[in-house]
């Protein structure tokens, strides 16, 4: 009943619509989750880790970039063969130096929970 899943990742991606708008992005992402089900109830834990580096190729460059963490809960029950409901707590914190621009704070935590029904057929 015990399952241990991880990935990560590293990358780069451009985006060139034209030569006064390129944006180059570096990225890098991982996270660990860890399983476990017991009868009816499975129980679930996941970190990640993530980031980006975006300079712009204008006449005058710009970088921006994030990096931050996020933990997640979950708890599902399943309630027939094709139903069951899930409970999940997300947290996240990150840091963006591009929020300036909008008045807002360059580091931000959130924290949504959030349910589900799940009817599959």
């Amino acid at each position: 009943g015990l399952q241990l899943l991880a990935q990560a990742m590293i990358g780069k991606t451009l985006v060139d619509p034209n030569p006064q708008n390129r944006r180059d992005t570096d990225f890098h992402a991982a996270y660990m989750m860890l399983g476990y089900t017991q009868g009816v109830w499975t129980f679930g834990v996941r970190a990640d880790l993530f980031g980006s580096k975006e300079e712009t190729r204008a006449a005058r460059p710009i970088r921006f970039g994030e990096h931050g963490h996020a933990v997640t809960g979950a708890v599902t029950r399943r309630l027939d063969d094709h139903t069951s409901m899930t409970l999940e707590v997300l947290h996240s914190d990150s840091h963006r130096a591009q929020r300036r621009l909008f008045g807002d704070k360059v580091d931000q935590a959130s924290t949504q929970v959030q349910t589900a029904l799940r009817i599959r057929f």
